[in-house]
């Protein structure tokens, strides 16, 4: 028998607590949108502060997510060579494909909105302010996966919606707040915020100029990104198509902040897996690169006990007070309440069993993870498009649900019967192993 997980440690504890914290300030940010700005208005800067994310998560490329796996081993290792490789791979891929994606998106939107005579959308803004994502995100990443994962969570997590709620106030008070500031908010606190992390992060890899860098660890790094990218970009894809079929095919624009406001609402939960990934992925990455899976296994059953705790506790607040949480965004957004509970009930399965994912890329399991996000894409859109023109808000909440419960049971299982020395399934139901 594997014995139990240790507690967590303080950066780690911080790290969940300043996790747990922004939920908060994420939840103003959102409310004070649809206050401020109204259903139809709120939708539009939801849609494209997620066309923004999903830009973003091409141009990063996997990069950051692939930090996590290869810094805490090279920093474990003292290996500065290909430390410094690392990220001057990194550093240059992210900026060509962020230059070339914000560039190129601008000039196909014009296009469109060109050749169909469409209005102008806050989308065209999309990819202006996308360069600010993919700083926040990457020098977030690098921070965490060198030793400072509190640090640079509080940073991006807490102290960004803070900065935004008080811009987005002070902007409304003065009477001048509208879609594209709104936009400029998104990307201006992000930049702000970008540039105190850098003062942080930058003295962790002092010292690493001098030092040859490695090149042939290149298609290594880039295939291991990559297989980060494609789980990264179904996963948003999935979680973002109901807004964007909406946007798409529903005729009521009103539905479209209705459920923007159910999906933020949701996800605030989502908040907690993110600290875990950030704190025990590298952790788990040394432990499985010292042959120790008996610690790995250690930290998992805490890590899927935790999350399957605050998924269930999430679904009954949902359940029971989520009509008075939608109420705080304005008059009829607690007609999203039946949404909110199917999201709810979605987000459950990822909280309690869809950590199953890092751990089988951990594991090198990537034909695996490839197949299954191809029928959780595959399975999302097909649902989305079908139940969206029918039940509007609701159609697209079960496009997500659906899919995204069978794919999660679907790793969990497989995560049990390949490695039963993990004892994942008995963990998320709370019991030992």
């Amino acid at each position: 028998m594997v014995t139990e997980g240790k507690p967590m440690d303080r950066s780690s504890l911080a790290t969940l607590v300043v996790f747990v914290l922004c939920t908060a300030p994420v939840y103003a940010v959102h409310v004070c949108y649809a206050r401020f700005l109204g259903a139809a208005a709120y939708g539009d800067v939801s849609v494209a502060v997620s066309v923004a994310t999903l830009v973003s998560i091409l141009a990063l490329g996997g990069l950051d997510r692939a930090a996590l796996k290869f810094l805490p081993i090279y920093g474990a290792a003292d290996d500065r060579a290909r430390t410094r490789g690392f990220l001057r791979v990194a550093g240059r891929t992210v900026a060509l494909r962020t230059l070339a994606l914000a560039v190129g998106g601008w000039l196909v939107v014009s296009l469109i909105e060109r050749i169909w005579h469409v209005e102008e959308h806050p989308i065209r803004w999309s990819m202006w302010i996308m360069p600010a994502f993919v700083m926040i995100a990457l020098v977030a990443r690098l921070g965490a996966a060198s030793g400072r994962p509190a640090l640079v969570s509080g940073l991006r997590k807490l102290a960004t919606p803070v900065v935004m709620v008080g811009a987005i106030v002070l902007l409304h008070h003065r009477g001048v707040f509208d879609e594209r500031l709104a936009l400029t908010v998104e990307a201006g606190s992000r930049i702000l915020v970008v540039l105190v992390m850098v003062g942080f992060v930058w003295p962790l890899f002092r010292g690493l100029g001098a030092t040859a860098p490695v090149g042939d660890e290149r298609p290594a790094w880039l295939a291991t990104a990559h297989s980060f990218l494609f789980a990264v970009l179904v996963t948003r894809v999935v979680q973002r198509s109901g807004l964007l079929v909406l946007e798409l095919l529903h005729a009521n624009e009103h539905d479209v902040g209705i459920y923007s406001a159910a999906t933020a609402t949701a996800e605030l939960p989502l908040m907690v897996l993110g600290a875990v990934r950030i704190v025990s992925i590298p952790l788990m990455s040394r432990d499985l690169k010292a042959g120790d899976r008996v610690k790995m296994a250690g930290r998992i059953h805490r890590d899927v006990k935790l999350l399957a705790g605050v998924g269930l506790l999430s679904l009954l607040v949902w359940i029971v007070f989520g009509d008075a949480i939608l109420g705080y965004f304005g008059l009829h957004f607690g007609t999203a309440h039946a949404t909110l509970v199917i999201l709810g009930f979605a987000l459950l399965s990822t909280l309690g069993i869809g950590f199953a994912m890092p751990i089988l890329q951990l594991l090198d399991e990537h034909r695996l993870i490839y197949r299954s996000l191809l029928v959780l894409l595959i399975g999302n859109l097909a649902l989305t498009f079908a139940l969206v023109p029918l039940w509007g808000p609701i159609g697209a909440a079960l496009g997500f649900a659906v899919p995204t419960i069978a794919v999660n049971v679907h790793q969990a299982w497989v995560l049990r019967n390949r490695y039963p020395e993990v004892g994942f399934l008995r963990a998320a139901a709370g019991g030992d192993r």
